[in-house]
């Protein structure tokens, strides 16, 4: 510790004695950084679906096995729903008519040929088209089917509009993928109608679109948000209305939520000035506007900075990054405070370069120990976290340590500045240490007493019972609306998809390695998979999976039939013939390839002895089936938490077949893995964190056992916060987990300060005329030196968390009341939960322990305390 007692006193003199040219270098520096900005402007990334995905989830390879089938990339294909709805509340269900058949083909076109004006090009449909990506065949085959029938009188039975499927010439035609809370007709065909459905509360369109790079999901997100602005207007027809949603609808209103976070960010520094000034009373009025500015300007162009350093280390730049500024305001003006005290504390020093000198001494370390640890908090959620999480940790991590620089090479420097304005005499400045010396002598006392002790245990225990039971009610879930405001239209949406999952949940799976359907073997085993899928509780069973193999084993025996020959063999041969007779060639149910006959006829005069064998090869085998997909509808009721744990028993299940290499898509797969291991993913971020937290404090304080309690007391604070935030409703969830890691490292920053000065106390005798016991002593002599700059950083930070909690986003209200609760929390335990179990073990004869001067309180101001009656 002596080392990095020299260091600091030498950083100290040298920015006392060059105060102004230190300040001038680093802006200089600063400023050079910044210019990237001018050819670089920074882009924020937002994905709100992959991008709280981590990197390694399972969900990850199924998305990409997905998107590999549609020749695309996982972080391009995007679904976007529409849903249609009666115009008129009284109405509450759309009557099936032709009229409404037509409207909604009609608008399923208009989307299609819809066209924003672009100062590039214009941006239509076809730019994000993927090929063989209609999913609405089923809804276009019930709309020929109904005009069949409605039209052309075709009452033979060959059109069946049945629910959930109907037949078309044979053909099924799955319904329940396109109306939804359906009212059925009894004996439609007797009475004359055209189909069994009377009436839908809901009739849904969706398009499958893929964007690839930055500027064309910006132009996707243009073109999804001027269709969304058409659906707001609600003129489209006089018989419905529609909802838009769409994952970059989605990002673009998760970005206005924020954005008006960063508004309201404004009135809470504007407050924090105001506090401050307060704060600073006892300085000159020159030296409170040069105070102010310096603390408050000191962490935003940290923040500023480290924009742009994170697009220099190709770190993307996200919609929740809007949060750094708050933060870094809170942290940074923490520091200021701690340097503030310590140089009114060492006021007795004339010499502003010794006086910095002890200044960086005396508040340095403590400064380097918080900073360290909350650097180390950010790095494990940087490196094990989602990319969202990722990016705003790297983002923070490189904000602290900028912070930490500027708040030693601006703010102090500015500090040492105001000794051109101070007063040698300033009689605020005897009351307001008279006031606080009363008034944490009296805390001392209660804190080290049995009567305080009692009071402080049952507190504890109280917070730990609130706790445990907001731990027990707590649960992994995810709710999409929390990400918006309330007055958005996509809580509308999600609501209305929410009614959709209810009766409706697709589940896609593509079968990479698909069975030899000529191996009877292999194709029992392979439908007898398909059995157990069939079988879990969710699945609507057979009737509603829509597998084509199935319907081609069906074809090949008709075909067999037909021709009274056994030459039609079970294989792939007639596959183009079955899509082409079912209207599936376009439709992109499977992927197989035909071998060129002249080939095996070349091979076949290459290698006689194998010709016999060619022929049959030419026979059977010229189609090659790559691969294919099949879905399984299952209900979706019990909420995202029990589709999330529905998709577990599946994986298993396919786990036991490996052979045919088949992996589940689910478009919320991504979210699921979330809900499934959040638990797990939290704990591990917290045990490194933990982990890391301790072995730093052990280097700074150097002694085991306070070591032990600040890691305790940091996981105490923990176990605390995550119950409380239960009881106000928060679960476990993405936005949790990045409040959640934010908390620890505002933890610290309380426990660290008090562990560290509490062991490496210099016995100097500040208020000893008033407190000759040794305990009470040293006690207040800390809380002078570290609890009134921790109170007042927490009472600065909070009053600039207030103005969020009119946000109505509710995602951005809880991470105000983590930060508060957290803040709250850390000064208990800092202030009375460290100091009562550190107090246990002073004893009167260790009055000499300590290795550096942490206050230095001006003797003038001790004697004028000596009147006062704190007994």
């Amino acid at each position: 510790m002596g080392n990095i007692a020299n260091i600091s006193s030498q950083f100290g003199y040298f920015i006392g004695t060059y105060p102004l040219q230190t300040i001038g270098v680093v802006l200089l520096l600063c400023f050079s950084i910044l210019v990237s900005f001018i050819f670089h402007p920074p882009i924020i990334e937002t994905d709100i679906r992959h991008g709280f995905v981590h990197r390694n989830s399972r969900s990850v390879l199924e998305f990409q096995r997905f998107a590999e089938f549609y020749n695309s990339s996982w972080t391009d294909i995007e679904m976007m729903v529409v849903m249609i709805q009666p115009k008129y509340p009284n109405d509450k269900v759309l009557q099936i008519t032709p009229q409404l058949c037509d409207q909604i083909k009609q608008l399923e076109l208009h989307i299609q040929s819809f066209e924003v004006p672009n100062s590039v090009k214009p941006i239509k449909y076809n730019e994000f088209h993927i090929p063989g990506g209609n999913v609405n065949y089923f809804f276009d085959a019930f709309k020929f089917g109904y005009d069949l029938i409605t039209r052309n009188n075709k009452t033979d039975g060959s059109v069946m509009l049945t629910y959930p499927q109907g037949s078309i010439f044979g053909h099924h035609v799955s319904l329940a993928s396109h109306f939804f809370g359906v009212k059925l007709i009894e004996n439609y065909t007797e009475k004359g109608l055209p189909t069994a459905m009377e009436s839908a509360a809901t009739i849904s369109l969706f398009f499958m679109v893929k964007a690839h790079g930055i500027l064309q999901k910006y132009r996707l997100r243009q073109w999804q948000l001027a269709l969304n602005e058409l659906s707001e207007t609600g003129n489209y027809s006089d018989l419905f209305v529609f909802y838009i949603y769409g994952d970059q609808i989605a990002n673009a209103e998760m970005e206005r939520g924020n954005l008006k976070s960063l508004k309201l960010f404004v009135i809470g520094a504007f407050i924090m000035i105001v506090y401050i000034a307060s704060i600073l009373r006892t300085f000159s009025i020159k030296s409170k506007i040069l105070l102010t500015l310096a603390s408050i300007l000191s962490p935003l162009l940290a923040t500023i900075v480290s924009f742009a350093l994170t697009q220099w280390f190709k770190i993307s730049i996200t919609s929740i990054t809007g949060f750094i500024p708050l933060l870094m305001i809170g942290i940074g003006v923490d520091d200021a405070f701690l340097l503030i005290h310590a140089w009114q504390n060492c006021s007795s020093i004339s010499d502003k370069r010794n006086r910095m000198a002890n200044v960086i001494t005396a508040a340095g370390p403590s400064i380097s120990i918080t900073t360290i640890t909350n650097i180390l908090a950010f790095a494990v959620g940087a490196i094990t976290a989602s990319p969202t999480m990722s990016s705003f940790c790297s983002c923070m991590l490189i904000a602290i340590a900028l912070d930490y620089v500027l708040e030693l090479t601006i703010f102090a420097p500015v500090l040492a500045l105001t000794t051109n304005f101070e007063r040698d005499d300033h009689p605020e400045k005897r009351q307001s240490f008279c006031y606080s010396s009363r008034r944490w002598i009296l805390l001392s006392r209660f804190v080290i007493s049995k009567v305080g002790l009692m009071i402080i245990a049952a507190v504890q225990i109280i917070l730990y019972i609130i706790a445990t039971v907001g731990i027990m009610q707590m649960k992994a879930n995810f709710d999409p609306s929390r990400t918006f405001s309330s007055d958005s239209k996509l809580i509308t949406c999600v609501e209305i998809i929410n009614s959709i999952y209810h009766e409706y949940v697709p589940a896609v799976f593509i079968v990479n390695n698909p069975p030899d359907i000529s191996n009877i073997t292999q194709y029992d085993e392979f439908m007898e998979l398909v059995g157990k899928l069939e079988e879990l509780p969710s699945s609507y069973g057979a009737e509603r999976t829509l597998l084509w193999l199935r319907d081609y084993v069906k074809y090949l025996e008709k075909k067999r039939k037909r021709s009274g020959s056994h030459n039609i063999s079970f294989t792939y041969q007639y596959v183009p013939e079955f899509l082409t007779s079912k209207f599936l060639a376009d439709k992109n149910v499977l992927h197989y390839h035909i071998i060129d006959r002249h080939v095996l006829s070349y091979l076949s005069l290459l290698f006689p002895c194998c010709k016999s064998f060619l022929c049959i090869f030419n026979l059977r085998h010229s189609v090659i089936v790559d691969s294919f997909l099949f879905i399984m509808v299952s209900c979706g009721k019990g909420g995202w938490t029990r589709r999330a744990h529905f998709v577990e028993p599946i994986r298993s299940i396919l786990d036991e077949y490996p052979q045919y290499n088949v992996t589940l898509f689910d478009y919320d797969g991504t979210i699921f893995d979330l809900i499934s291991n959040v638990k797990h993913e939290l704990m591990k971020a917290v045990i490194i964190t933990m982990a890391c937290i301790m072995f730093i404090c052990f280097i700074f304080i150097t002694k085991l056992p306070p070591t032990v309690v600040a890691s305790l007391t940091i996981f105490s604070i923990f176990y605390c916060l995550m119950g409380i935030l239960s009881l106000f409703g928060l679960d476990l969830d993405p936005i949790t987990m990045i409040v959640v890691i934010i908390a620890i490292g505002f933890s610290v920053d309380f426990t660290a300060h008090t562990c560290y000065h509490f062991y490496h106390y210099d016995n100097s005798p500040h208020i000893s005329n008033k407190c000759n016991d040794y305990q009470t002593r040293k006690l207040t002599d800390i809380y002078l030196v570290v609890g009134e700059p921790i109170v007042e950083g927490a009472i600065s930070t909070i009053l600039c968390m207030l103005p969020v909690f009119v946000i109505s986003t509710e995602s951005i209200k809880s991470f105000a009341k983590t930060i508060i609760t957290v803040i709250l929390l850390s000064i208990f335990h800092g202030i009375i939960i460290v100091p009562a179990i550190l107090s246990l073990r002073i004893s009167r004869t260790n009055m000499n322990e300590g290795t550096i001067m942490a206050t230095n309180h001006n003797t003038n101001v001790k004697s004028e305390c000596k009147n006062e009656t704190v007994m």
